[in-house]
Parts: C-alpha cells; sequence; structure tokens
C-alpha cells in the first residue's frame, strides 16, 4: 500500500514538472491573453493604409477572384506590390466572409504564428526561458501589438523572414526557397531581405571554402517569382515599380540623414525602448568589465556566429533600404525579432541563465505595459501607435453623430482619412450603404460648405485656427479620446 501511494506520490510530482518545464504552455497562456487583449481590435474599423489602399484593392480581389499575377486588379489600387498578401487576405474572405472580423482575424492569426516562429527560431541559439521572455517582449511592442490586427503586409514579411532563417539554419532547403520565394511576392523590401540571405549565404560558402558552382546558385532560385512578376508588370504596364513610389526615392544627405535619425530613435528609444537597452546594456557592460578583470572569455558556436552576422547584414541593408525610401515605421518591424534575438544571445552569453538573471528581464514584461499605457497621451498618432486605435474609436464616434444628425446632403469639408471613411462603406465606419455625397477634403472652406471636419490626424493647425476663429462657424461637437480628438463645426 505505501509503495503505491509513494508511486502515486513520485507520478504526480513528475507530472508537475513537466508542466513547470512545459514552455510552450507558457507561450500558449501567453498568446491567450494576446488574443483577449486584442478582442475588440478585431471589430474595429479600417485605418490608415490599410483603408484607403489595400482595402479597396483587397476587395476588388474578392469580386474577382485571388490572383497573383500583375494587372488582375486595377494596378491603381495595388499600386504595383507584389500580389501574395492580397491573395492570402481575399482567398480568406472567400472561404469566410468579407467582414472586419474575419478579415482581422486574419491579421491576428499571423500575428499569432508570427509570435510562434519567433519563439521556435530563438530556441535555436537560447535557453527556452530567454525564448519564451522575447517571445513575450515582442508581442509587448506597441507597433507589434497595433499592427497584430490591421490588415497590412509588415507582419506576414516579419513571419516568412523567420520561417526562412529558421529553414536555412535547419537545412530545409526545399522549405527555405518556398518561404523565402513568398517573401519575395509579399512586398518590394521582401527582395532587400532576399539579398541579406544571398549575401549571407556567398559569406558562408567563400568561408567554408566550397567549390561546388551548385552552392552559390542555387540561394538565387527565391528571386525568380518576384523578377518575373516585374518583368510581366513591366511589359504590360510600361513600369517595374509603381511611378508614385519610384519618385519618393530621395538619396540627398539631408533626407538619408534624418530617416536615420528617426529610424534609431523609433528602434533604440521609442514606445519605451530606452528601458529594454538600458537594462541591457548595462548588464552587459557590467559583465564585459568582469569578464576583463577576470580575463576570462566566452565563446559563440558556429551557429551563434552565424546568427550574429546574419542580424548584423539584416539590420545594416535593411535600415539603408528604409532611409533611401518612403518611410513608415511600421516598415521596421521585420527587425524587432532579430534585434530582441542578437542582444538576449549575448544577455545569455554574459549573464548564464539563473533565477537571478531572470528576474531583472522579467520586469521588461510589466515595463512594456506600463510604457503602452502612457504612449497612449502622447500626441503622435498613427498606424505604428496605440493612439491609433483611439483614433479609430473617435472617428468612428464622429461619425456616428453626423449620421444621427442626417447630414447625408450638407456640403462637408474634412480632411483624406475622414472624406475616405465618409464614402467608403466596406470600411466599416458607417452603419448603412448610403454615404455623404457632398464631401471634399484637402481644400479651403468655400462659401458653400455647411460642415467642417477637423481631426487630430491630417491636423493642418493654420486651417484648424481660420475654422475656429470664423464666427461664421460654431463647435458643436466635439469627440475625443486620451489624445485623438475630432471636432465638427457647422455654419450658423
Amino acid at each position: 500500500m505505501m509503495t503505491n501511494e509513494k508511486s502515486l506520490e513520485i507520478s504526480v510530482l513528475n507530472f508537475f514538472n513537466r508542466v513547470i518545464k512545459n514552455y510552450n504552455l507558457y507561450l500558449f497562456v501567453a498568446i491567450l491573453f494576446f488574443v483577449i487583449s486584442k478582442w475588440n481590435a478585431l471589430f474595429l474599423p479600417y485605418f490608415w493604409d490599410e483603408a484607403w489602399s489595400y482595402i479597396p484593392a483587397i476587395d476588388e480581389m474578392i469580386q474577382k477572384i485571388p490572383c497573383l499575377i500583375p494587372n488582375c486588379i486595377d494596378p491603381e489600387l495595388y499600386r504595383g506590390h507584389p500580389l501574395f498578401f492580397y491573395f492570402l487576405s481575399s482567398f480568406w474572405a472567400k472561404i469566410f466572409e468579407n467582414s472586419l472580423f474575419a478579415l482581422h482575424s486574419f491579421a491576428l492569426l499571423v500575428s499569432i504564428l508570427t509570435i510562434v516562429s519567433f519563439f521556435r527560431v530563438s530556441k535555436l541559439f537560447i535557453d527556452k526561458k530567454y525564448a519564451l521572455l522575447i517571445a513575450v517582449l515582442l508581442m509587448l511592442q506597441e507597433v507589434f501589438f497595433v499592427q497584430s490586427t490591421f490588415l497590412l503586409p509588415e507582419i506576414l514579411i516579419t513571419l516568412l523572414t523567420l520561417e526562412a532563417f529558421y529553414a536555412y539554419q535547419k537545412k530545409e532547403y526545399i522549405y527555405f526557397l518556398l518561404t523565402a520565394s513568398l517573401l519575395g511576392i509579399t512586398k518590394e523590401s521582401g527582395i532587400i531581405i532576399l539579398g541579406v540571405f544571398a549575401l549571407y549565404h556567398l559569406i558562408n560558402c567563400i568561408l567554408r571554402r566550397k567549390r561546388n558552382i551548385l552552392s552559390y546558385i542555387w540561394i538565387g532560385m527565391p528571386f525568380i517569382p518576384i523578377t518575373i512578376f516585374f518583368l510581366y508588370q513591366s511589359y504590360i504596364l510600361g513600369w517595374f515599380f509603381f511611378p508614385l513610389h519610384t519618385g519618393m526615392i530621395d538619396l540627398s544627405w539631408w533626407s538619408v540623414e534624418t530617416k536615420i535619425d528617426i529610424i534609431a530613435s523609433f528602434l533604440f528609444v521609442k514606445q519605451g525602448r530606452w528601458g529594454l537597452w538600458v537594462l541591457l546594456g548595462g548588464a552587459l557592460l557590467g559583465r564585459i568589465l568582469f569578464l576583463r578583470i577576470t580575463k576570462s572569455k566566452i565563446g559563440f558556436t558556429k551557429n551563434e556566429r552565424g546568427f550574429l552576422l546574419f542580424s548584423v547584414l539584416f539590420f545594416v541593408f535593411y535600415c539603408a533600404f528604409s532611409a533611401a525610401n518612403f518611410l513608415m515605421l511600421r516598415y521596421l518591424l521585420c527587425l524587432f525579432p532579430f534585434i530582441l534575438l542578437f542582444f538576449s544571445l549575448l544577455f545569455s552569453k554574459l549573464l548564464p541563465i539563473s533565477f537571478k538573471t531572470l528576474i531583472p528581464m522579467s520586469l521588461l514584461i510589466p515595463f512594456f505595459i506600463w510604457s503602452n499605457y502612457q504612449n497612449s497621451f502622447n500626441s503622435w498618432i498613427d498606424d505604428a501607435s496605440i493612439n491609433g486605435l483611439d483614433m479609430i474609436k473617435v472617428h468612428k464616434e464622429t461619425i456616428e453623430f453626423i449620421e444621427k444628425q442626417k447630414w447625408y446632403d450638407k456640403h462637408i469639408n474634412t480632411h483624406f482619412l475622414m472624406w475616405y471613411n465618409l464614402t467608403k462603406p466596406p470600411l466599416g465606419y458607417l452603419s448603412s450603404t448610403q454615404i455623404f455625397e457632398n464631401v471634399e477634403y484637402d481644400v479651403e472652406v468655400k462659401p458653400s460648405t455647411d460642415i467642417v471636419i477637423i481631426s487630430r490626424i491630417e491636423l493642418k493647425d493654420k486651417e484648424h485656427n481660420r475654422v475656429k476663429d470664423d464666427p461664421s462657424f460654431e463647435l458643436i461637437k466635439r469627440v475625443e479620446n486620451k489624445k485623438a480628438w475630432c471636432e465638427i463645426f457647422m455654419r450658423q
């Protein structure tokens, strides 16, 4: 009897030990909390680029057929971009439905897969405890948290980059060719990442003194699908890349320097990231000094050195590409997993995993939660900021008020995004298919203007002050949510 009781006790203890060491379970719980925190965002209307650029193109593809061939939908809608993201989104809507919840759920699914992929890649180089921690830290990056339900391609690019890197490291070359090829046909920035993979592979071949020519050539195969896409696009449309986009390339020193400052600030300072680098930097500096004093050495495996090299190449070339082109901060999202893993690898080497080292690292979790809350009171509003979600709610409430007033025949003056919201039912702001017919944007107020709508986003102070100071207009409604606001003026 005692033997049976002891065996049961050992079995229970073994079970709890397995549960305690099951970091996949911890990751699942963290993702569950992440999904719960994002649930309401699944029902929010579309915003910014997803509203005026991606949704119209995806809607047209839904009405026709999901496709990957240039000119299968209006080029003005997809703006010359490779079509894999549009294809996936429209295919998802065909299977389920074309609704806010369905398409935002697709975006959230891609985000969850990205978190899982990052955890899987991280375990190749660092202890599972660190891998779990930085996976949670990725979820808490404000730009990732906000973008995780936006129907935009940046998180898909991040996922495909991580999966391609994992496949390369594990020598799963067929899977690498698949994921890298899909990366290339997702967006133009994917071509830069393919170039980084090619350069990284070339360096590896040279260092390993490989003489087989096929060892050098096969890495170029993922370029084939995107090359065919742009060649065919040039053949039927007369241009490789969308002319408006190429016109935004600015290689002047002032422009490049300004963008480099913006990139560095966003990656290492903004949205609370200064706390991450202060903690990691302080720990690394202290450990380096200790190693110098004790004359100890730390070593990196071949795979670890390979990751560090890839990360440096990726960071340098992608930032250079971003500095030369039109820059939106969300474009930098794919760098975050590699930056987090890069410093975590150094941290784990200098401070071997233990309960004492996990405590300060774990404090980063409540720090970023607090930081995201504090950032909601900052004035910066776009689709990489938590304030962007507040702006969506403000715009939604503003349009609900206008609909109740039944101002469908009124002459309305407003800004670009609000014009789109008032005239495009698929975006989710209007309660019905009835639109506001007489809406102008980005023009001066006319004598015939009845209503002026001004938002914190796309704000023109001069125009705002002119309307406020005009005695013929009265402020009849102000909708406000933290730093996001919208004002409605009516002619008396």
